[in-house]
């Protein structure tokens, strides 16, 4: 058996980056065309490819780069009013945004998704014409395959979208019943982990798509997700809650070294694993 990661608790520079809140680092972007709305905008993902550069997104379409590992950030303007909830870079330059429109729906009434994509580090954004509805995350394995996750909907049940086109086409993995994923991780394009509302999570293995029995959250809504190849994982939500599996999702147990003041103080938001460490926010 594989040894549980050490937990680390790293709170101040990431909460400025994932919570719902005013970007404090705003102030560090000048220019008169810099709109007053980005400062409000609340950011929901961010994805670092290295030690220096990394993306968040978030509300009204805004995106941020930062050049110098999130000590500063700039504005990226990326064309879209979208809520944007999902990034994911393949390297510098070739990188992915996926989000929800704020007016518009697909033919069945659900929301109307949107995919954002840039071949020059986010220098220029370029909408795609993909059509699927409402996504939340997204991960890119090269430049033409990714998957993300999303709404359900009656024609597209399972939530979950594959493209082998970068991004222009996404095909449905159908699981038979209606899901609204709010998290995933992938470790490949076949294998990976989704958390959705309701306690409710999903597996991918093997390109086989499964729903085990929901997780008895009390109440709580679960926020992120992030997987250790092979087969370890993390899952956090609000009420302090933090979960780990060692089966890719399969099963989830709570955490119990936490702090016990933590479910009355924090929302966890966001969680990044690296070797033997775990940040969440």
């Amino acid at each position: 058996m594989m040894p549980r990661p050490r937990l680390s608790l790293f709170a101040a520079s990431m909460l400025a980056l994932l919570a719902p809140c005013s970007l404090a680092v705003a102030e560090t972007v000048g220019g008169a065309d810099h709109a007053a709305w980005r400062d409000d905008a609340a950011l929901h993902d961010v994805c670092f490819i290295d030690a220096e550069q990394g993306w968040a997104v978030g509300d009204h379409g805004a995106i941020w780069h930062s050049a110098d590992g999130g000590a500063t950030w700039e504005a990226q303007e990326s064309g879209s009013s979208a809520t944007l909830h999902g990034v994911s870079f393949v390297d510098s330059q070739i990188g992915f945004c996926v989000g929800t429109l704020a007016d518009g729906s697909t033919s069945d009434g659900q929301s109307q998704g949107v995919v954002l994509a840039t071949t020059n580090g986010g220098q220029a954004w370029n909408t795609l014409s993909a059509v699927v509805p409402g996504l939340h995350r997204v991960k890119f394995f090269n430049r033409r395959e990714g998957i993300a996750v999303g709404r359900g909907s009656p024609a597209r049940t399972g939530g979950v979208y594959v493209t082998t086109s970068a991004g222009q086409g996404w095909q449905p993995l159908g699981s038979g019943s209606r899901q609204t994923w709010l998290a995933a991780d992938f470790v490949t394009l076949s294998q990976g982990a989704m958390a959705g509302v309701g306690g409710i999570a999903g597996t991918l293995q093997d390109g086989r798509y499964a729903v085990p029995p929901a997780i008895d959250l009390a109440g709580r809504t679960l926020r992120d997700l992030a997987l250790q190849p092979p087969i370890n994982g993390w899952l956090v939500g609000d009420g302090g809650l933090a979960l780990t599996t060692s089966d890719l999702g399969a099963h989830w147990q709570v955490v119990a070294s936490l702090p016990p003041k933590l479910s009355d103080d924090f929302d966890f938001y966001g969680v990044a694993v690296s070797d033997a460490h775990v940040w969440l926010a």
